[in-house]
């Protein structure tokens, strides 16, 4: 009998939204025209400050959100206490270094613009034994993958643990890559 003692989850959904995408697009211009950015895992691009929006939560997020956290087993109930999301423009040749979202919950990216060869969202595991594991020759398994890669679309949400590494692969397209990343904190 096999028992699965660890597990890593991400929950992936198509969600089109032409009210958000341009509300959230002349937000990114008006940040890129003041220079109002900030740097944490970006290199290169742009990245803005954190909002703190609930509306946008409740409206955009919520539903895939709780669809995600309710495909676990609970053993309590649950509610949302807080929401934070910034806005990235990734340019050609900038990328995102590995990097977690912790002390938050879940973490979540929304790919507004996606062009052809502007870089793969990447989850690393973070079990450094099985970087160097020889199980990887052998097996096609999940349970000896060192690495996920998930090659966005428009309009795809990622959702996942805010401990979970990952990064993001360097752009080398001519056009920007936009997405809108977020946390969320959960409590009993």
């Amino acid at each position: 009998m096999i028992l699965d003692i660890f597990k890593t989850s991400i929950f992936k959904t198509h969600l089109k939204n032409q009210d958000y995408y341009n509300y959230f697009m002349n937000e990114l211009n008006n940040f890129c025209k003041t220079n109002d950015g900030v740097i944490k895992s970006n290199r290169g691009g742009f990245q803005t400050k954190n909002f703190f929006n609930e509306k946008i939560f409740n409206e955009l997020f919520f539903e895939p959100v709780n669809t995600f956290l309710n495909s676990f087993k609970i053993k309590k109930p649950y509610k949302y206490s807080k929401f934070t999301y910034w806005i990235n423009k990734n340019s050609f040749g900038n990328y995102n270094i590995p990097h977690v979202h912790s002390p938050n919950n879940i973490s979540g990216v929304y790919y507004l613009e996606v062009p052809e060869k502007s870089g793969k969202l990447i989850f690393q595991n973070g079990d450094n034994l099985k970087l160097i594991s020889n199980f990887l020759n052998i097996f096609d398994d999940a349970n000896f993958f060192n690495f996920y890669e998930i090659e966005p679309k428009k309009f795809d949400l990622i959702l996942f643990l805010s401990n979970n590494i990952h990064y993001v692969e360097a752009n080398f397209s001519n056009q920007d890559r936009i997405s809108i990343s977020f946390n969320v904190e959960i409590e009993s």
